[in-house]
């Protein structure tokens, strides 16, 4: 009887726990089909095909009393070789090769997420591995990752999260949104048996504000993006604006511009401004999302003026094949065109042909 008992005080407890707690995932496979030319300037122009594999597995906690807690593992990159020729003619390779690493890769997992939250009707809060939306705000590429500026270097390399904290709070018409982030670990003081001071460095945080308002039927977003860095250290600033506009025949459209640069005497000096324009709607049976971006960076090292043009044009649209209970799956063909030139030194652009076949399960 006892044993009994507790089995149904045990399944209850369990019961309990996996109600408050949910899991989900994504897998992506797609092949890729990646162009590089470099025009009449310096480099190696280049085709290849090859695979990208993309993978999220998330673990979601619903704590209580509007607190909440969030673990993400996901793996993004290039496929690795399972199966390999050595040189010699042999397919498969030696036994030693087979062993080398560089041959059998396998994906790395990674925490791209991993958060405590608290939330209530006006307001909330998230810290530590946080995430943001890039893809919606290009300001997070322009200002994170001012030498690539274009073809969402945020997402692609810093996984659409920062560590740090962020918070919210219903204000106006809108919602204020706040976020730092801690960028880089400096020793605070450093000094030798003597007392003499070495080295007097303070962390590099960015500060971020935005505000969210509808206006007529559109949807504003002024952001503010401020680097806090010692004075021998490059600290940037970013500000623009996002706007979204109400659906036409089924389609919306959005635009963005955003100016950055740093200034800070004795570190390199750049300013720049991107520009997009974005249309995303129901066409057939699936969706479409497209948009262009044009950006600019005027490089000044050394009293040098370096101007950089970039473009990007992405293209993909999305058909659902499957959606059930436990999941959906769907394929989407993707084309990305990206573009520098610098005069009488570069001009480069690229091409990426991908067909994402994509699944999500809960």
């Amino acid at each position: 009887m006892f044993f009994i008992f507790a089995v149904v005080v045990v399944m209850g407890i369990m019961s309990s726990l996996y109600a408050q707690i949910s899991y989900s995932g994504t897998v992506e496979v797609a092949p890729r089909y990646d162009t590089k030319n470099y025009g009449d300037y310096s480099g190696t122009n280049s085709s290849d095909l090859y695979y990208m594999l993309k993978s999220t597995f998330d673990i979601k906690a619903n704590i209580g009393g509007g607190w909440y807690g969030k673990v993400q593992l996901g793996h993004y990159g290039i496929s690795g070789a399972s199966w390999t020729n050595d040189g010699t003619g042999s397919l498969g390779g030696t036994s030693s090769s087979i062993m080398q690493s560089d041959l059998i890769a396998r994906p790395t997992v990674n925490f791209n997420q991993m958060f405590l939250g608290y939330k209530t009707e006006n307001w909330g809060f998230e810290a530590g591995i946080i995430p943001v939306n890039s893809i919606a705000n290009p300001m997070f590429d322009i200002h994170y990752l001012p030498n690539l500026m274009i073809d969402v270097p945020f997402a692609l390399f810093r996984l659409n999260s920062l560590t740090g904290a962020k918070a919210w709070v219903n204000a106006g018409p809108g919602k204020l949104n706040m976020l730092v982030s801690k960028d880089y670990n400096e020793t605070y003081l450093e000094s030798n048996p003597s007392g003499d001071v070495i080295s007097d460095l303070h962390d590099i945080y960015t500060f971020n504000f935005d505000y969210d308002f509808n206006l007529m039927g559109f949807g504003v977003q002024p952001a503010l993006f401020y680097t806090y860095a010692s004075d021998s250290v490059a600290a940037p600033m970013t500000y623009g604006v996002n706007l979204t506009t109400p659906k036409f025949a089924g389609f919306g459209f959005g635009f963005s511009y955003a100016m950055t640069s740093n200034t800070v005497d004795g570190t390199y000096n750049y300013d720049g401004n991107l520009m997009r324009v974005k249309a995303m709607g129901k066409i057939g049976p699936g969706f479409l999302t497209a948009w262009y971006d044009m950006a600019k960076r005027a490089d000044d090292p050394d009293g040098l003026n370096i101007e950089h043009a970039y473009s990007y044009i992405h293209v993909q649209y999305a058909v659902e094949l499957y959606k059930g209970d436990n999941g959906s799956v769907s394929i989407m063909p993707r084309w990305r065109y990206s573009t520098e030139v610098i005069d009488n030194s570069k001009d480069y652009s690229r091409h990426k042909f991908e067909l994402c076949v994509m699944s999500s399960f809960k």
